[in-house]
């Protein structure tokens, strides 16, 4: 993670994209949250996009509380895609 933010610092883009990519396949619940947050402070808008879709894809998990305390941006973002979903199975 530290080498993802120096490369986003040192605006190395293709460092960045590759430690993205890398983070992007580490995304857990325990740890969705942080990197969502890491994302949206540096403007990883791929890193975002990926957070966001697991956050989605796995919002069982993850409280009220949590959601909650994502940015409006992000929260609108899981809201919408969880609705998606519900009506692809619906």
């Amino acid at each position: 993670m530290e080498i993802l933010v120096y490369s986003i610092f040192l605006q190395c883009n293709d460092l960045k994209n590759y430690c993205s990519g890398i983070v992007s396949n580490l995304i857990t619940s325990q740890n969705a949250l942080d990197i969502l947050n890491i994302a949206e402070l540096y403007n990883d808008l791929s890193l975002k996009r990926s957070c966001v879709q697991f956050i989605s894809n796995n919002h069982d998990e993850f409280t009220d509380e949590d959601i909650n305390q994502l940015s409006d941006d992000v929260k609108f973002k899981v809201k919408t895609k969880i609705s998606q979903t519900a009506m692809k199975i619906g």
